[in-house]
């Protein structure tokens, strides 16, 4: 009797780590690594297209004022986002890929601010699914979001020799149909 309890407590126990592991598991890989400059007086305007299966999705950064920055993103053409936001000099946007479901997100990086966002099929809307900002900063150290073997890795850090880093994991969780996240928690460099 007690020999069998044992057996459905471990086929239990298999199911929900087997059962966590579909519902978490996502492997994303980057696609695409863009960097947008808009330092120079003259250069107010630049936008990248990104190919996704279905679609074309271009983001377009325009400098507004001296303090105002635009972000536009277009799907196929057509304006489906718009954010105004301080003057940012540079821009990184990584272009990512979760392999198990095919849907794509964009990291997107500034000196200022910090995002994750993507195209959202089912609600035919552009998704700001994580802001550096909605985030614990514990180090006081500067936010960066990027793929990292395999995950999203929304991390703070002080680029100080031996300066500790906060990390967080951004993942799919495909019951909320949104991103969920981990602390992983401080460390060294």
């Amino acid at each position: 009797m007690m020999l069998k309890k044992y057996k459905i407590l471990c086929l239990i126990g298999f199911i929900m780590v087997l059962f966590s592991n579909v519902v978490f598991a996502a492997s994303f890989q980057t696609v695409a690594d863009t960097f947008l400059s808009l330092y120079k007086v003259n250069e107010v305007d630049k936008s990248i297209l990104y190919n996704e299966d279905m679609r074309k999705i271009t983001i377009r950064i325009h400098k507004v004022a001296t303090t105002t920055d635009e972000m536009l993103v277009y799907k196929d053409q057509t304006v489906i986002y718009q954010k105004e936001m301080p003057h940012n000099w540079s821009y990184r946007i990584y272009q990512l890929k979760n392999a198990s479901d095919d849907r794509f997100v964009y990291a997107i990086n500034s000196n200022k601010d910090h995002w994750l966002m993507g195209y959202d099929a089912t609600k035919d809307k552009w998704q700001v699914y994580a802001s550096s900002a909605d985030f614990y900063n514990s180090v006081q150290g500067d936010p960066w979001i990027q793929e990292k073997h395999g995950d999203i890795i929304l991390s703070f850090h002080d680029m100080g020799k031996d300066n500790p880093t906060q990390e967080y994991r951004l993942f799919w969780d495909t019951r909320s149909n949104w991103f969920g996240y981990e602390d992983l928690g401080i460390h060294s460099n």
